[in-house]
């Protein structure tokens, strides 16, 4: 056979190969869940056995489960308003303090600031950038300033391709103040991308009953979500936060300005001690997780629920998961193995 022949047989072999994996149809999606208790702590040792799964009313086929705590990359959006009182401020670099630290030594940490002058920590950096990119105490803070939503769209090119566990953590009093920005481009982009949005709200946060479901907290106000009677809304403070997290497959912590009998200072051990343990709540959610194998190509809500004995057994069991399966998508995940 000649070159050219030979050449151009190799040409319609590859060709024919990849309309072949073009054709196959992807029957399984991958999704990220967090099963943790009331302390932000992971449960380990669970099997796909544990749970049932359904898309509306139908049975869903749970194929694999398996915990993933490998290395994460994780961007911090952070809130630097002026509006921002002194003793805010000071919890806000503790909490920035304490996750930075905390970290693992195979995690990588970015941030990027909101509501006053811009400033960029690119993974790989120091960790004296992050506190050097805060606001000092009484600091006189001008520059143009963007939205915490406008923000969190800035951190999308610092992750560049989807790599699994990507995540955000918003350190904000609410997600105001916006250039043009808005919850539902973030919640997209979030699925686009593959990445869980967590919170630590600085200010009051609104739990509001969508699609007839519930929330319940512990006393560190991680979300429970269940089934709910009538209408019933808690409207107080602001409307996206929740459910951008809880839809992501995140959570919002309410540390601040949630309750007028206790004393939100950095002088109070209390309220230091209930800072560093929320922040690390969050980190642990975010350092591990279940990869969750699905055999569908449902599109939609969905539900994963532990078997009734497991409930049982273990009551403060706290589920997160993104809320809304986005068809077959397995490619990108693949990808980011």
């Amino acid at each position: 056979m000649s070159l050219r022949y030979l050449s151009s047989a190799i040409v319609l072999t590859c060709l024919s190969a990849m309309a072949v994996a073009q054709s196959e149809p992807c029957n399984s999606i991958e999704v990220p869940v967090g099963i943790i208790n009331g302390s932000g702590e992971s449960f380990h040792g669970l099997s796909a056995a544990d749970f049932s799964v359904h898309a509306g009313k139908t049975p869903v086929e749970l194929k694999n489960m398996t915990f993933d705590s490998g290395p994460r990359r994780i961007v911090l959006v952070v809130d630097t308003s002026k509006r921002l009182s002194s003793e805010t401020l000071k919890a806000e670099r503790l909490l920035v303090e304490t996750l930075v630290n905390g970290a693992r030594p195979e995690d990588s940490l970015a941030m990027v600031t909101a509501r006053g002058p811009q400033h960029v920590v690119k993974f790989g950096e120091e960790k004296s950038a992050f506190q050097a990119a805060l606001p000092a105490d009484g600091e006189s803070r001008h520059g143009k300033e963007q939205g915490v939503l406008d923000a969190v769209m800035q951190t999308l090119p610092l992750f560049g391709d989807p790599k699994p566990g990507d995540s955000i953590v918003v350190i904000a009093a609410d997600l105001g103040g916006n250039r043009g920005t808005n919850a539902k481009e973030v919640a997209s982009a979030l699925e686009q991308h593959h990445i869980r949005m967590f919170g630590l709200a600085l200010g009051l946060v609104s739990t509001k009953n969508v699609a007839l479901s519930g929330q319940t907290t512990t006393a560190w106000g991680l979300a429970q979500v269940q089934n709910a009677m009538g209408d019933y809304s808690y409207n107080t403070g602001d409307s996206d936060f929740y459910p951008l997290t809880r839809d992501s497959g995140g959570l919002v912590l309410s540390v601040m300005n949630y309750s007028s009998r206790m004393t939100f200072s950095v002088k109070n051990p209390k309220f230091v001690a209930r800072l560093k343990q929320q922040s690390m709540a969050v980190y642990n959610v975010i350092a591990g997780y279940y990869r969750v194998e699905l055999a569908t190509t449902h599109t939609g809500e969905w539900s994963f629920e532990p078997q009734p004995d497991v409930r049982k057994v273990a009551p403060n069991m706290f589920l997160l998961y993104p809320r809304q399966l986005t068809g077959c998508k397995a490619d990108a995940h693949v990808a980011a193995r």
